[in-house]
């Protein structure tokens, strides 16, 4: 009697796999139900790896990209660091062919003498360039602010409908084949095709459309199957930058819509941004809600009555098209009980806007920046504040349509909910009666609704949100998510 093969799966994200919470969960969870899992990522993890395959492709040396073999996270950290010679070394090199051996001690102090005269004066330069690009970033930085301030306004003070009416239509998609061929091309994604040239699964899964394609590439070439799973709304994502219309959305469009139609699973994390993706490439099969659930947590310490001073807490990526200058702004509107805290990497660009908004807001005693911890850690951390608080304004159908990881988190941890008023996480807020709405993202609705709170209140919603945590999990999420692929396999 022979054993059944074990079905197989390759998964792809440009991201760190282990600190990426979706990404991690899929595996989990194909790795849970007897799959064998291989996972191509990009960079080094804070988090602690988990019990399947990651390939990190930036880390992959020469002779294995041109042997297609597969190299472990492990062998990643011993293999030598391969970089091209650089301009000193090959000084030195043209130097030992035209100086004698027996006559370079002559040379030397004076050689040490010039490294270090020219170190300095480039480490002068460098430090020069730093000060004028950390100006320009920081003028960049406002203008850019104060044009999305001006220009989104109005948006984020509308209702969603209104806000959807009022958005610049999106450009046609260019030709599907020159932007494969075009973005196959580039580094980064020629470098993540190579890593996983090797593999042969049945099935290749892409996370977000960066990754469309290389599993489209590779299930060609190995007759097997791709799957499509979306994070974000790839083509509203960034609507916030002036240039993103024309330069990325035409590129985008022509990818993700091949890759809908011939993905044999499609996912994506909200219900909403599903049916705008479906109807925006005309695709009959609208994907699947797969939601940004984290694990159950089951060991937070039992709750207890809420202080008098309460932590109105955000955690995820702190940059812009976040609400977060509008929070800031709207903290000294704020009762004194409250204080707002801030945990997550912050993105170089909006330092200096963060800094400048807590600054003129006089609120440097009330706002607190707390250490980043490792993605494994998210939920017992924000288990510690009291409120979390999301605020996507309405600018883009990827804010309006948001169902993030962290209004998951925010339950998981028993955190009362005061998030924007934007219809899928208000459908569930309201069904497990879990917080308050933010009416519109501007200084003003989010102090009001952050002013509604007391102790007792809070205390209420900490409860139901412990209860939705049983439902609103990744143990139940990850069924669904398997039998897809399961089904997929039966019927192909």
């Amino acid at each position: 009697m022979t054993d059944v093969a074990r079905k197989s799966i390759c998964i792809f994200s440009l991201s760190t796999i282990a600190d990426d919470p979706r990404v991690r969960r899929q595996g989990q969870a194909f790795h849970d139900a007897g799959w064998d899992v291989v996972a191509v990522g990009i960079g080094t993890a804070r988090s602690p790896a988990p019990s399947w395959r990651i390939i990190q492709a930036d880390a992959l040396v020469p002779a294995a990209r041109a042997d297609n073999e597969a190299i472990s996270t492990e062998q990643h950290a011993s293999a030598p660091a391969l970089a091209p010679e650089g301009r000193k070394a090959k000084l030195v090199a043209l130097g030992r062919r035209l100086i004698p051996e027996r006559h370079r001690y002559l040379l030397r102090p004076a050689i040490r003498t010039g490294f270090v005269l020219v170190n300095a004066s480039l480490r002068t330069i460098r430090a020069a360039r730093s000060v004028v690009r950390s100006a320009a970033e920081l003028m960049a930085a406002r203008n850019r602010q104060s044009a999305r301030r001006i220009g989104s306004s109005a948006l984020q003070a509308q209702g969603a409908a209104t806000a959807v009416e009022a958005m610049a239509p999106l450009p046609a998609p260019m030709d599907a084949d020159a932007a494969e061929r075009a973005y196959l091309a580039v580094f980064e994604i020629a470098r993540m095709y190579e890593a996983g040239r090797g593999i042969k699964a049945d099935f290749y899964l892409a996370n977000d459309w960066h990754m469309l394609p290389v599993v489209r590439r590779l299930a060609q070439e190995h007759g097997t199957r791709f799957g499509y799973d979306t994070h974000e709304y790839a083509v509203e994502e960034y609507r916030y930058k002036p240039d993103f219309l024309t330069t990325k959305v035409p590129m985008v469009r022509a990818i993700e819509a091949r890759g809908l139609k011939e993905a044999a699973v499609t996912t994506a994390v909200s219900a909403g941004i599903a049916r705008d993706m479906a109807a925006l490439h005309e695709v009959e099969r609208v994907p699947v809600e797969i939601r940004n659930v984290p694990n159950r947590v089951s060991d937070l310490s039992p709750l207890e009555p809420t202080r008098k001073r309460m932590r109105v807490y955000f955690h995820g990526i702190i940059t812009f098209d976040r609400g977060l200058e509008e929070c800031i702004r709207s903290v000294p509107l704020w009762r004194n009980e409250f204080v707002f805290q801030l945990r997550g990497p912050i993105r170089p660009e909006f330092m200096p806007v963060l800094k400048s908004e807590i600054v003129k807001a006089g609120v440097w005693d009330r706002v607190e920046i707390l250490p980043e911890v490792a993605m494994v850690d998210l939920v017992h951390a924000a288990a510690e504040a009291d409120i979390g608080i999301s605020t996507p304004p309405s600018t883009s159908k990827h804010n309006i349509y948001a169902l993030p990881n962290k209004f998951f988190e925010y339950i998981q941890a028993g955190l009362a909910m005061c998030v924007a008023d934007l219809p899928d996480m208000q459908r569930i807020m309201a069904h497990y009666d879990l917080g308050v709405p933010i009416r519109a993202v501007t200084p003003q609705a989010i102090a009001d609704a952050v002013n509604s709170f007391t102790p007792e209140i809070v205390d209420r919603f900490k409860a139901n949100a412990r209860k939705a945590a049983a439902e609103l999990n990744w143990e139940v999420e990850q069924a669904r998510l398997v039998d897809l692929y399961e089904q997929a396999l039966k019927t192909s």
